[in-house]
């Protein structure tokens, strides 16, 4: 990334901007401020704790009366409410909610903000009985008042002060009872209670010193505490791991490896190499869940290294790049389905599934149809959406995992074939080389699609992801695997998408049930913001230039949009409090690829939660 500023003085004006951008915008109404901390304190962890932990004298009057949170209300949430990933089990990132609409989305003003962590922003808040709870990056969590932003109480955990991994961010916390659970940077999971924030009970899960870590957080699933481990993008022997823990005292239910053993189901896939050289498997976003069907839908992330040439064998390193359908009880697989077997660019698979009923008649310019499964009028459950980096949208069948549709949409090289009766994907093998050798590749490893949410409408019956047209020179290098060392897989430059024409960041909107494209949205700025879509007929986003804006979710037209200070990589979400429909979107520092746009300046310090509202005015 460029810096934003190159100079003390230019630091600290482009601060002052920063902090004043709220009370600019919102006229009479100042925002209120977070916590801030000296520039000397950023490595002091105790300090930190010290400052960020805390509450108001007492329960506040709003915590006092918040209903314990149960099992229903977050499977089947109230209108108001924002209870767990993307707001439902299924994934959907959508709500009911239509107070702000195609009509009154003009009016939307600010009115009230807060200060987040200055690390990568990626967060999402919840939302339930007028409290909002919000996550920063290293493992903060705090209540505030969801109608103005008062605090009501904080809490950071104290990392330890040589922790490798503290830029990556925590992406949600989950709530069940009156107890919030947050996956931590030291690859804890905490539980707090809801109304005070002081620690119930905090277990270890991975260790911190292979860089194992929580960048997805926990979700709520027949009753444990579901959350998938991270970070063995570095050499973990044996991968991560997806854990089930009991609510109430942190005990370890049961625990799923995303690397095959030998000698078990897909252990043969990794060419005979041992289990303590088998690496990889990382868990990035928390699992859609079926509370009908209960089965937990989990995706994985890469091997590592990431060449096949590295790893010595062109084995599918079973279940890298993959869906797993998984019994919430036991966490015994049910069904898998790998996309990308034998990966060899970092094409990560590892975004939501949308949990969708929908009927399955595919359009005749769908690239890849499975005719013996689709064609009928019923409908079904199907797991639909953009799984992975090279932004192929694809269907399954989300009982038996069977492959029903895919078609492309950004330019991508990677995958040749796609098999119509398996699924199965056929690599370009012009791309797959050895050591040294260097290969034009689409799209660039950062995406095409990345982590940024994706979002299912049922006004629409479509799913809207953001995404990029990219491509890379992408060289494998010389790797000497040592446990929590990072991999070091290969050198990478972006380049433009052929036929891109200066526009890099889209947003697409595809039909579930024909799988053709609504409407496309292109510009020149890239696209690292997640989606929201809403009962209004709206879908809300930002890209990396700072503009966060409203679509018309049936057109794709911009109806209304605001520039924020940074840009908005955290996950829009939008709630109820005594009548009135709030929008929040956390904005901060995150990805972006300044070499194919040099002319977009992107900050690389500081983080704003921003709420808004229809104004009256």
């Amino acid at each position: 990334m460029r810096p934003f500023a190159r100079n003390t003085t230019a630091l600290l004006a482009a601060c002052a901007s920063f902090l004043c951008l709220g009370s600019i915008v919102a006229a009479q109404q100042p925002p209120a401020v977070g916590p801030q901390r000296p520039v000397e304190e950023a490595d002091a962890p105790a300090a930190r704790a010290s400052r960020l932990t805390g509450r108001t004298e007492g329960v506040h009057p709003l915590l006092q009366r918040m209903r314990p949170v149960t099992a229903a209300m977050i499977h089947q949430p109230e209108p108001g409410s924002w209870l767990s990933f993307r707001r439902n089990s299924q994934a959907w990132g959508y709500s009911p909610l239509k107070q702000i609409d195609r009509a009154s989305v003009k009016r939307l003003r600010l009115v009230w903000s807060w200060i987040l962590d200055d690390k990568r922003t990626e967060s999402q808040p919840l939302v339930h009985d007028g409290v909002m709870f919000v996550n920063h990056s290293s493992s903060v969590v705090q209540a505030l008042d969801a109608k103005n932003g008062d605090l009501l109480w904080s809490y950071a955990r104290q990392l330890p002060p040589d922790l490798p991994v503290l830029a990556y961010g925590n992406r949600n916390i989950a709530i069940l009872g009156t107890t919030i659970y947050l996956g931590t940077s030291d690859a804890y999971l905490v539980a707090l209670d809801a109304r005070t924030g002081t620690v119930k009970w905090q277990r270890p899960i991975g260790d911190p010193k292979l860089h194992q870590h929580f960048s997805g957080g926990p979700i709520i699933a027949d009753g444990l505490v579901v959350i998938g481990l991270s970070g063995c993008y570095h050499y973990t022997p044996g991968g991560c791991w997806i854990s089930a823990l009991d609510p109430e005292t942190g005990n370890e239910v049961w625990r799923r490896p995303t690397i095959a053993r030998p000698g078990e189901p897909g252990g043969d896939t990794w060419g005979g190499v041992p289990l303590e050289q088998r690496y990889g498997g990382s868990i990035w976003m928390p699992p859609s869940y079926d509370p009908e069907r209960n089965v937990l839908y989990v995706a994985t992330a890469v091997p590592v290294p990431w060449g096949r040439r590295q790893r010595g064998h062109d084995g599918d390193a079973l279940y890298t790049n993959s869906t797993l359908a998984l019994d919430p009880k036991t966490g015994r697989i049910l069904w898998h389905h790998q996309h990308i077997p034998g990966d060899n660019w970092d094409m990560d698979h590892a975004f939501e599934r949308h949990v969708v009923r929908s009927e399955v008649r595919p359009d005749q310019n769908v690239r890849w149809v499975n005719r013996e499964a689709v064609g009928d009028e019923r409908a079904r459950d199907i797991l639909v959406g953009f799984f992975g980096k090279p932004g192929i949208v694809e269907a399954l069948d989300a009982a038996t995992g069977r492959f029903l549709w895919a078609r492309e949409t950004i330019y991508q090289t990677v995958i040749r074939d796609i098999d119509p009766n398996t699924g199965r994907a056929t690599l370009n093998p012009d791309l797959i080389k050895g050591v040294g050798e260097t290969v034009r590749a689409c799209p660039f490893l950062f995406g095409g699609r990345n982590w940024p949410g994706a979002a299912y409408s049922p006004d629409t019956n479509a799913v809207y992801a953001a995404m990029n047209n990219t491509c890379m020179d992408y060289t494998l290098t010389a790797v000497e695997p040592k446990p929590g060392a990072y991999h070091s897989s290969a050198t990478y430059a972006p380049a433009e998408a052929p036929q891109a024409n200066g526009k890099i960041g889209r947003v697409e909107a595809v039909d579930v049930a024909t799988g053709k494209t609504l409407w496309k949205h292109e510009q020149r700025s890239v696209w690292y913001g997640s989606l929201l879509a809403t009962g209004g007929g709206i879908v809300f986003g930002g890209d990396v230039d700072r503009w966060f804006n409203a679509f018309d979710a049936a057109t794709g037209n911009v109806l209304w949009r605001t520039r924020l200070a940074a840009s908005a990589q955290g996950y829009p979400v939008t709630y109820e409090v005594e009548g009135r429909q709030y929008l929040a979107v956390p904005a901060g520092a995150g990805l972006a690829i300044p070499d194919l746009t040099p002319e977009i300046r992107v900050p690389t310090f500081g983080s704003v939660l921003y709420v808004f509202a229809v104004s009256d005015d």
